[in-house]
């Protein structure tokens, strides 16, 4: 089964970490495992699974709301345009 997260908006990379997509995740509306299976889903119709590690990252000044960071790994910014779909491959009730 998999669940719509979002369109994505942005891309940027990060050389050891992976590319980091927007929009965020508010914590109070998403709970993510640390990593989970995904799948883009370009405006082509291109069809990509990856993993994503999903995280809050600790700031400093602290945040009014904490926000969940989507790093996908393996995959090359190119393979990742901007308006892709962003959905979450899960088993069972979500």
């Amino acid at each position: 089964m998999k669940k719509l997260l979002a369109i994505i908006k942005e891309t940027f990379y990060i050389s050891g970490r992976g590319l980091v997509i927007s929009p965020f995740f508010p914590e109070d509306k998403f709970s993510f495992q640390t990593k989970e299976e995904v799948l883009i889903e370009t405006p082509e119709g291109k069809q990509v699974y990856c993993q994503a590690h999903f995280q809050i990252p600790m700031i400093i000044p602290k945040p009014k709301k904490y926000e969940y960071h989507c790093m996908l790994l393996d995959i090359e910014k190119v393979d990742v345009p901007i308006g892709s779909k962003l959905w979450l491959i899960y088993n069972g009730p979500i």
